[in-house]
């Protein structure tokens, strides 16, 4: 794996943002509920894994209830099932 300029490469694939997953600190609580606000659902509590593209909170899922919030005005359709893959897949660890 490779870091031209903004660009991250992975064998022939090239990506031209950067997507983190994480778990959220009690410093996220305002991106937080901004998410959900933006996304008119309830506001998350508890364990939450976080997405952010390039650095910009775009999604994130109760890892105790299961719920997701997202930005409705970027895409997020394929974040938000990464983040419950992940989720999945550390209930089961």
């Amino acid at each position: 794996m490779s870091q031209p300029g903004n660009r991250l490469t992975y064998g022939n694939v090239v990506f031209e943002r950067q997507l983190t997953l994480r778990l959220a600190i009690p410093g996220d609580e305002r991106a937080l509920r901004q998410l959900a606000d933006l996304d008119s659902q309830p506001h998350l509590h508890g364990r939450t894994l976080m997405a952010e593209v390039d650095g910009e909170p775009v999604a994130a899922l109760d890892l105790d209830r299961g719920a997701v919030v997202a930005n409705p005005f970027v895409p997020t359709a394929d974040v938000a099932s990464l983040l419950s893959h992940v989720s999945r897949n550390l209930s089961s660890t």
